[in-house]
C-alpha cells in the first residue's frame, strides 16, 4: 500500500485518516502472517510510534492479538467474527449453493464464487464433489484478475468505464498487464455472445475453467462464479458446451431469485 493512501491532507472532510491506518495494518495481518510493529511500520510507512498505538487500540478490541513470546501481533478474534457475519449476511451464496452443488455433481469439478479484494479475486463460496481432479481452492483462496477466468468475468460485468478504471490500476501494479489484454478483450466479448468466459491453461498450466459474471442490481457490486479442474480431465468441449451454458444458467436463475427477494422500491404518494 502507498503511502500516500495514509496522508492526512486527501482534501475529503468525511476520511478518517487514522482509521484508514488500522484497517490498513489488519489488512497487512490477513495473510496469516506474525508481524512485529517495525514490520508493520515498513509495510505501512509509518513510523513505529503511530503504529504501536493503532496496534494497542486494535488489541483492546481484540481485532489483533499479541504474542508476547515473539513479540509480535496477529489477527484477533474479532476479525473472525466479522467474517464469519459477512458470510452468514451473504445472500448471494445463500441463494446459489443447492444450484452450485448441482452443477459440481454435473461436471465433477468445484464450482466456485468470488468477489474483488483489490487486485485479486478472492474466494467467498465453494462446492465441490470429492474426486481427486477437483482444484484445492478453498474459500478466502486469492487468485489474479488478469489471468484467470474468474477475474475476466469479473471485468466483463464491469461497465467499460469501470472496467478501464480496474485496467488502470492493474497497470500500475502489473508491468506486463499489455501482455493479457487481447485474453481479457476476447473475453469479453466472448461473454457478450455466449454468457461466459474461459481461461485454458491461462494463469497455471494445469487449470481450465469457465467463468460468469452477476452484477448485483442493488449495489451495483459485481461477483463472479467459475467452474474449472485440471485442464488433463477437463475436455475443453464439454467446458464450452456443457459447462460454460449450464454456469451462465445457473448465474441467471440466482439474479432471478434475488431480484424476486428483493424489496419493492418505495412509490411516493
Amino acid at each position: 500500500m502507498p503511502i500516500a493512501d495514509f496522508e492526512e491532507d486527501s482534501g475529503d472532510r468525511q476520511f478518517v485518516t487514522a482509521l484508514s491506518r488500522g484497517l490498513a495494518l489488519l489488512r497487512f495481518l490477513g495473510n496469516g502472517e506474525v508481524l512485529g510493529t517495525t514490520d508493520l511500520a515498513r509495510l505501512s510507512g509509518l513510523s513505529n510510534a503511530t503504529v504501536s498505538r493503532l496496534c494497542y487500540t486494535l488489541g483492546n478490541l481484540n481485532y489483533v492479538e499479541y504474542l508476547p513470546e515473539v513479540g509480535k501481533y496477529r489477527l484477533g478474534d474479532a476479525c473472525l467474527a466479522l467474517g464469519y457475519l459477512y458470510m452468514a449476511n451473504d445472500l448471494v451464496s445463500h441463494v446459489a449453493r443447492p444450484l452450485m452443488k448441482e452443477l459440481a455433481g454435473f461436471s465433477h469439478v468445484p464450482v466456485c464464487i468470488a468477489r474483488r479484494y483489490e487486485d485479486k479475486m478472492l474466494y467467498t463460496a465453494r462446492e465441490s464433489v470429492e474426486d481427486q481432479f477437483s482444484l484445492k481452492f478453498e474459500v478466502g483462496s486469492r487468485v489474479p484478475i488478469e489471468r484467470t477466468a474468474m477475474g475476466h468475468a469479473y471485468l466483463a460485468g464491469l461497465d467499460d468505464a469501470e472496467r478501464q478504471e480496474v485496467l488502470d490500476l492493474l497497470k500500475s501494479k502489473i508491468p506486463d498487464l499489455d501482455s493479457f489484454r487481447r485474453q481479457i478483450d476476447d473475453n469479453v466479448a466472448l461473454f457478450r455472445e455466449k454468457g461466459f468466459c474461459i481461461a485454458d491453461r491461462m494463469w497455471l498450466s494445469h487449470i481450465r475453467a469457465v467463468a460468469v459474471p452477476l452484477r448485483m442490481r442493488d449495489t451495483g457490486n459485481v461477483v463472479a462464479f467459475n467452474c474449472g479442474g485440471i485442464a488433463d480431465y477437463l475436455d475443453p468441449g464439454f467446458l464450452m458446451n456443457e459447462v460454460g451454458p449450464r454456469l451462465a444458467d445457473l448465474v441467471r436463475k440466482v439474479e432471478s431469485i434475488l431480484e424476486a427477494q428483493s424489496p419493492s422500491p418505495k412509490t411516493e404518494e
